[in-house]
């Protein structure tokens, strides 16, 4: 059967505190195919350069509050990001319909990054064994964002500020991952302060 939890984490709830005689195992190796992991494999061998860095940027759908940075914005933020290493590897990730990640990789792409789409080429369980794959992964707030704690990829991932957004924040995680600064959720916020907030949070989980 299905558990729906969104309600009672968007409520401040925390994900341990749900089923409280339970215990709660907040990483798992999913149990993808083999033939996921295979596909992942090419794409994670295909990256030429460490470390290994994967992004979503989502899609033009999210408007509004939600839309967050436009692809040139993201585009700056990931080629500042990949100067801080010789030689990064970056990997956009997406369903065929998130064009928002496309332009930011097609703009990186023409700025002369080392950078491969994965956008609309795998199932989610190949996606997941990419990201499972990658020394940091930065993400729109999806499902992504959310399983790459499951899977224990470090991640920075930003949400918009609303009254369920405020309490759902960090409710999922582990909770050793977020006192650590592993797995980090930030408000929307400037590319130049979430330049700042990797240097001082994700940037020592990544090895260059």
């Amino acid at each position: 059967y299905f558990t729906f939890l969104n309600n009672a984490l968007e409520q401040g709830m925390k994900l341990k505190d749900c089923f409280p005689k339970q215990s709660t195992t907040y990483h798992n190796d999913m149990n993808t195919s083999q033939e996921s992991k295979n596909k992942a494999k090419e794409f994670l061998d295909s990256m030429k350069g460490s470390p290994k860095i994967g992004f979503f940027a989502s899609s033009y759908q999210h408007r509004g509050e939600f839309a967050f940075w436009n692809a040139g914005e993201w585009s700056m933020f990931l080629g500042s990001i990949a100067s801080i290493y010789s030689n990064t590897a970056l990997i956009a990730i997406g369903a065929n319909y998130d064009d928002r990640t496309e332009d930011v990789y097609n703009i990186l792409k023409n700025n002369n990054a080392n950078v491969i789409p994965a956008i609309g080429m795998t199932d989610i369980g190949a996606t997941l064994e990419i990201i499972k794959g990658l020394d940091f992964f930065f993400s729109f707030p999806s499902g992504l964002g959310i399983l790459s704690d499951v899977v224990d990829t470090p991640c920075q991932m930003w949400y918009w500020r609303n009254k369920l957004t405020e309490k759902f924040l960090n409710s999922y995680a582990d909770p050793v991952n977020i006192e650590s600064g592993r797995h980090t959720n930030l408000f929307y916020c400037s590319v130049s302060e979430s330049i700042s907030f990797f240097l001082n949070h994700g940037v020592k989980y990544v090895n260059g």
